[in-house]
């Protein structure tokens, strides 16, 4: 009988059938892990929110795998298969913990009623207060250009109203609505991560310190400012003074922001952080 040659194993994995079946194997592993039991968290919210410190803080007690913008809607089951491989995707080919995470920040991205109705779906809308979120969206447009749409102070100001008042009516559509107030993610952090814990089922205790991540800083994802990149929450944040808003947009904000918080009904709504005297 002839001797095998040294390469044997190489030359058997380059035979088409073989290759066909390690193909096919692989195939069944990933449907597999992305279809196995899962919980999904969605973070309804608005730009400049601290979602992207949120999406690190969570996604780095290894629970949770997500931590960046993926901007999809969701409809049916099979768009939270596909939110899985996107994921997936952007953590090297790795889904960490049993919970995978998106942010919805803009009115284009929708869940439907079906997803909500889920058990294994959770929704936590997160809202900061509009005075410095305005400033901070005016202060990103302009790293990109004059032009751009939220350099403009009354358009980053309608983005904040319109997303109060469709975040206000997503409460609605869910049973136990989940309401972050997202300024104590900064001024309250170790208080409101026990509170992410206890509302969200975690086992593992969040930290003020988190992974930076591939995408981490990445302008499509999330946060480019420097704070994000850190790995640490950062209390002292540039609180863009210079920026001018008229009065018109400042009153309309606040007006919407206190509307938001006068609509939650306090016997159905659980909220984590330092409620906001509205």
């Amino acid at each position: 009988m002839p001797a095998r040659p040294a390469n044997w194993k190489s030359i058997a994995k380059s035979v088409p059938g073989v290759m066909a079946l390690r193909l096919h194997q692989r195939r069944l592993s990933l449907a597999l892990e992305l279809t196995r039991p899962r919980r999904y968290l969605f973070v309804a919210s608005h730009m400049r929110s601290y979602s992207t410190l949120l999406g690190h803080l969570l996604c780095s007690s290894g629970e949770v795998s997500g931590y960046a913008e993926m901007r999809r809607s969701y409809r049916a089951e099979a768009d939270l298969i596909a939110l899985a491989m996107q994921v997936r995707a952007s953590h090297a080919g790795k889904l960490h913990g049993g919970i995978v995470l998106d942010k919805l920040l803009h009115g284009g991205h929708h869940i439907g009623d079906e997803i909500l109705s889920m058990d294994n779906v959770d929704v936590l809308i997160s809202v900061r207060h509009p005075r410095a979120t305005v400033r901070s969206i005016v202060a990103l447009g302009r790293t990109i250009g004059p032009d751009n749409w939220m350099a403009q102070p009354d358009r980053a100001g309608l983005h904040f109203v319109n997303r109060m008042r469709q975040l206000s009516e997503l409460t609605d559509r869910i049973e136990r609505p989940l309401v972050l107030a997202a300024d104590s993610l900064i001024g309250h952090t170790d208080s409101t991560l026990r509170g992410l814990e206890r509302e969200l089922g975690l086992e593992k205790q969040l930290s003020a310190e988190y992974e930076v991540h591939e995408y981490t800083g990445w302008a499509e994802y999330g946060d480019t400012s420097k704070y994000i990149g850190t790995g640490r929450v950062q209390a002292q944040r540039h609180a863009y003074g210079d920026i001018t808003i008229s009065p018109e947009i400042e009153a309309e904000t606040l007006g919407a922001w206190k509307q938001f918080w006068e609509h939650l009904d306090g016997d159905r709504v659980h909220i984590v952080g330092h409620r906001p005297q509205a």
